[in-house]
């Protein structure tokens, strides 16, 4: 729902958007295992931590595995 929510509201002409930022963030996280790192990342920046984990449940770990994150 947020992925789709902030791909919509994007320049699709727009090749570098922080959309694409955080969505490779959130795809290497998952891939190395370490997304431990995302409550890291709260400490400095809440917003960006939430955002995250969410594409990280929503789009990213679908199967895989679920994110918890207290904020």
């Amino acid at each position: 729902m947020l992925y789709e929510d902030l791909k919509r509201y994007t320049d699709p002409e727009e090749n570098h958007t922080i959309v694409n930022d955080i969505e490779m963030t959130a795809q290497v996280l998952v891939e190395r295992r370490v997304t431990f790192l995302i409550d890291l990342i709260s400490h400095h920046d809440r917003k960006l931590a939430h955002t995250s984990t969410t594409l990280c449940n929503e789009f990213i770990c679908q199967n895989a595995y679920q994110i918890r994150m207290k904020l």
